[in-house]
């Protein structure tokens, strides 16, 4: 799909990506508006398990695996795979929604290929302070139903996790969710 109302039934959805650190509030934002505005949530995490089953690619549920395995196909693909695996998934739907929430997109040139495939993508990036991201990593545990590392300061060793603050520049709305709460 290119960028256009060219999409499934001749539209498109209106796309939301999630970007920020580990721990900043992206997944509780994504599914706190999936569930207000009844809406599509996608996460990339999930893509990728998609995408090593597909290929019969053993891929561990552990942070560091996802890390270096979504960095693998960033490189494979200039950051296409994410915008690919979106638009397969509406072209699946009988119907296309109207909103789409991606959570979450890790490097510019994922956004720059979203923004090629679909005509209107809005981009949130989520951040709060190293010591906040560290509690909140530390809190969560493996709740988030992967092996993780043992502080945030090992996930941010990683090139991409990093790098991630960069992508507060292209967003349409940035966030200090530092003083956020899930209620919020």
């Amino acid at each position: 799909m290119t960028r256009g109302d060219e999409g499934v039934g001749g539209e498109s959805p209106r796309i939301v990506v999630l970007s920020g650190p580990v721990g900043a509030g992206k997944s509780t934002l994504g599914k706190a508006l999936a569930e207000r505005y009844n809406v599509i949530y996608v996460r990339t995490q999930d893509l990728l398990r998609d995408h090593a089953e597909d290929r019969d690619v053993n891929l561990p549920a552990e942070r560091r695996a996802l890390q270096n395995y979504g960095d693998r196909l960033d490189q494979e693909t200039n950051g296409a795979w994410v915008a690919e695996a979106v638009s397969a998934a509406v072209a699946e739907l009988d119907t296309p929604p109207q909103l789409l929430i991606v959570d979450s997109v890790r490097r510019l040139n994922q956004i720059e290929a979203l923004r090629n495939a679909f005509p209107r993508v809005d981009h949130i990036h989520l951040f709060a302070a190293e010591s906040v991201l560290d509690e909140r990593y530390r809190v969560r545990g493996e709740s988030s139903g992967l092996a993780e590392l043992g502080s945030y300061a090992e996930v941010a060793q990683n090139e991409t996790e990093s790098e991630i603050g960069t992508l507060e520049g292209d967003a349409d709305v940035a966030i200090d969710t530092r003083h956020c709460s899930r209620g919020d």
